[in-house]
């Protein structure tokens, strides 16, 4: 397996101001990214003055949106729609959010980590590589798990820096685009050399 790369948008940005946590999710809205469970957390997070970004278009905006508006945190979320510049729109966040039931490799969890932040994504086979231990952390399922997995990250800011920074070398070592360049010639070297 050949990780990908993406592009390297330069040295890291600051972690914003701590007066409240930052959340980013950049995705298609559709079901199975499950942006509603993260509106539920964030409902339910107390004492957390957490607010989530959301960049991106699809089929669940007007039903994600009527949602935060039932939930009362519609004043705590905001709808970017399609974003130009992912690096900048994760850099602006504490961490980047990624509550999917079903991924191939999303982009947005290597672009999180060329932009020098940890993640936050549900437990699923094959993204070991870029989340979860060092980079950031698994959450369950449930709404309950993302409320009690966003008031671990507002109560640990320094865990949330050093995911940041071991997510940029975890970038910078694997998943840049001359590494990924490198690995695939090396392995068309391997092919033409077996030929």
């Amino acid at each position: 397996v050949i990780p990908h790369g993406v592009p390297d948008p330069g040295p890291p940005r600051a972690l914003p101001p701590r007066d409240r946590l930052r959340l980013a999710v950049l995705a298609t809205l559709e079901p199975r990214k499950r942006i509603d469970v993260l509106l539920r957390a964030l409902a339910r997070a107390d004492g957390v003055p957490a607010e989530l970004e959301v960049g991106g278009t699809g089929p669940e905006e007007a039903r994600l949106r009527e949602l935060a508006r039932e939930l009362g945190v519609a004043d705590r979320v905001r709808f970017h729609g399609r974003i130009t510049d992912a690096s900048a729109f994760l850099a602006a966040a504490h961490c980047v959010v990624l509550a999917s039931r079903l991924e191939g490799m999303p982009l947005v969890l290597l672009d999180a980590m060329a932009a020098g932040r940890g993640t936050l994504t549900t437990a699923l086979p094959g993204l070991e590589t870029v989340s979860g231990g060092d980079v950031g952390l698994h959450v369950g399922e449930t709404p309950e798990s993302w409320a009690d997995a966003l008031g671990f990250v507002w109560s640990h800011p320094e865990q949330v820096a050093a995911w940041g920074r071991a997510a940029r070398e975890r970038f910078e070592r694997s998943h840049t685009l001359e590494r990924s360049r490198e690995r695939v010639g090396a392995f068309w070297n391997q092919i033409q050399g077996a030929a």
